[in-house]
């Protein structure tokens, strides 16, 4: 229990003042180390609350930067690819374009060729049919100074 002072008023009125005993007292500082305890909790809850949200904040940067690099690279690479793409293109058509022409200048060498086959042949059947005329006279003659 309690211990008790007893003192007067001014006015002589009798006041009673109770002590805490020990055992009151161990429970007060007891108390005190509680709520100390929670306090530093709460203080180290905090704390590590604001670390844990800086480390996500700081993976999520980490991240967003990863992701805008990747997105810049990909763009980087559709850009290639689209290039290399036209100048095959633009290649395939340059060897399309020569082929035609070589085709255009073959059918113009194989059209003259042929032209020149052609003079060649009527040349050579005039010549033929000159020959076999002159071979005609000659066997004419022949049988008339045979005669």
């Amino acid at each position: 229990m309690a211990g008790r002072d007893r003192r007067s008023d001014a006015d002589g009125t009798l006041i009673l003042q109770l002590r805490p005993t020990h055992e009151q007292e161990g429970l007060a500082s007891t108390e005190e180390s509680s709520e100390s305890s929670i306090r530093s909790l709460k203080e180290s809850e905090a704390q590590t609350t604001e670390v844990t949200l800086e480390a996500i904040w700081l993976k999520l940067a980490e991240t967003k930067a990863r992701f805008v690099s990747a997105g810049e690279e990909r763009e980087a690479a559709s850009k290639a690819l689209i290039e290399m793409e036209s100048h095959s293109r633009r290649g395939v058509d340059a060897e399309d374009r020569q082929k035609s022409e070589r085709d255009a200048e073959l059918e113009i060498e194989l059209s003259v060729l042929a032209e020149q086959l052609q003079a060649a042949t009527a040349k050579l059947e005039a010549s033929s049919t000159e020959a076999g005329d002159v071979m005609s006279v000659l066997r004419s003659e022949k049988s008339a100074i045979m005669v």
